[in-house]
């Protein structure tokens, strides 16, 4: 399955079945909300698929390791920056000063020290007063088992309990706000909606 996802056509189908779109409503309207004059930095950017929800940006900058879906997002958006990443060395991108930096279902596919990598990149580009914003699976204490089994299936091995996302991310960012979010997707996956200030 993983192999075949790297195909960014089977990666967007997979999206679109699982009510990937109606989660990424969601996000861009309700937590992501970026104006026309924001600029933006995307961690996992995939095919850039996000740009299709949001206002035409002022600038805005995605990574990706995968370089088929970097190949098609620079396509469906010439206007805009793209960059593929190789391995785990995030002091290699360029410098895109930003006034969100965000991500949506990237960190639970990194171990601890991949997002503490994210994390220090997110910080170095953010503006004075820019915000680090993510979507991300979670598990609770009191979960069904339908919805435990089904993320346990997950293509992202690092899926994490709230209170471990908030002891990474806190040691880089004084205000984290987190709030679990259910119904987002067409299967029971429970959501951590995280917002972080510089």
């Amino acid at each position: 399955m993983k192999q075949f996802l790297s195909f960014a056509f089977i990666y967007d189908f997979f999206q679109w079945a699982a009510g990937a779109n109606n989660l990424r409503q969601w996000y861009t309207h309700k937590l992501l909300k970026a104006d026309k004059g924001a600029t933006l930095y995307e961690a996992g950017c995939g095919t850039g698929s996000i740009l299709n929800l949001i206002p035409e940006v002022k600038d805005y900058f995605g990574y990706d390791i995968s370089p088929s879906y970097i190949a098609q997002a620079k396509e469906r958006f010439p206007n805009y920056h793209f960059h593929v990443i190789e391995g785990d060395d995030l002091s290699v991108m360029p410098s895109f000063p930003c006034d969100i930096f965000f991500c949506v279902g990237l960190l639970h596919h990194l171990t601890d020290e991949q997002v503490t990598a994210v994390m220090k990149l997110a910080k170095q580009n953010l503006k004075q007063r820019g915000r680090f914003v993510a979507l991300e699976p979670c598990y609770l204490r009191h979960q069904s088992k339908l919805s435990h089994w089904l993320m346990s299936k997950d293509r992202g091995e690092y899926i994490r309990h709230p209170e471990q996302y908030a002891e990474l991310i806190s040691e880089h960012f004084k205000d984290v706000k987190l709030d679990v979010v259910t119904n987002l997707t067409n299967i029971p996956y429970i959501h951590l909606a995280i917002e972080a200030n510089n």
